[in-house]
């Protein structure tokens, strides 16, 4: 029963992908999303171009604590940390 609808849907997805309106399409969509990168791209190097002949340099945030590399597994207060991560949801007091 699975395996008949999974072959049904490839096989709608391989008709759809041979009508040539929907071909044209996809088309028009990838052609618009690459000029909007491509776009999107040029703005930013214009803008740090324009940046570094007025001499700004980027804004680097410091760290607030140093990585710690150790693997989770080996860390006493992991399951703490996780619990901390900004804008996550725990159910630890």
């Amino acid at each position: 029963m699975l395996g008949e609808s999974i072959r049904t849907a490839f096989a709608t997805v391989g008709d759809a992908i041979k009508d040539p309106k929907v071909q044209k399409e996809a088309r028009q969509a990838a052609a618009s999303f690459f000029d909007a990168l491509g776009t999107t791209f040029s703005e930013l190097g214009d803008d740090i171009s324009r940046r570094r002949q007025r001499g700004e340099t980027p804004a680097i945030r410091p760290r607030t604590r140093p990585i710690d590399r150790t693997p989770p597994n080996t860390r006493s207060d992991h399951v703490r940390q996780r619990a901390t991560v900004p804008g996550a949801r725990s159910a630890l007091p």
